[in-house]
């Protein structure tokens, strides 16, 4: 019983390798992450997120180019040998996974090549939605029982030659849902 907690983890990465087809664009536990991220306050929010507090940091992933902004008392961890960035409402360097804290959210961002002619597959589930600015589509998978990951949703988009994405997992109790939206609306992608 106290293992069940692997089932909703193990949903919560196979989506996240279903938005993310290239394995070597996934982040993994032998990644450099980088103990300086590139993160700068500013108090210009992009358009869509007019409501975002004007203390809230903006992170730009220096390869892929995305930025987004997110509250100042969350932790950031940077993939700067891929195209992703992770972000969550505890102090990432201290969690030992793979329990989140009560009311924890953690949020995985990045970027893949786009198959050429050949858009991301949209599940049947899914429903149109923004990634920032860019059209795309989310899918909030069934909760899949307890333990991390157990509730999630997904957004993906696309924008020339390159897929980006969110996957946002919480944990099921206390996890406030509506802030993942105020991040996901801040989401841009330099030239």
């Amino acid at each position: 019983m106290s293992r069940l907690w692997i089932l909703p983890v193990l949903g919560l990465l196979s989506v996240a390798a279903f938005a993310c087809s290239s394995s070597e664009d996934l982040p993994s536990t032998t990644a450099t992450i980088s103990s300086s991220p590139t993160v700068s306050q500013t108090s210009t929010a992009p358009t869509p997120a007019a409501s975002v507090p004007p203390d809230w940091l903006t992170y730009t992933h220096p390869t892929a180019g995305f930025s987004f902004r997110y509250p100042p008392d969350w932790s950031l961890q940077e993939y700067p040998s891929g195209s992703q960035a992770r972000v969550a409402s505890f102090d990432l360097s201290t969690w030992t996974g793979p329990n989140y804290p009560a009311g924890g959210i953690l949020l995985d961002f990045g970027r893949k090549p786009s198959s050429p002619g050949s858009p991301q597959p949209r599940p049947s589930d899914a429903t149109d939605a923004t990634l920032g600015t860019l059209p795309g589509w989310t899918r909030r998978p069934p909760d899949a029982g307890e333990g991390p990951g157990a509730k999630s949703v997904y957004y993906v988009a696309e924008q020339g030659e390159y897929t980006y994405y969110l996957a946002a997992a919480f944990d099921l109790a206390d996890a406030d849902e509506s802030i993942v939206q105020m991040i996901a609306s801040t989401f841009t992608v330099g030239n």
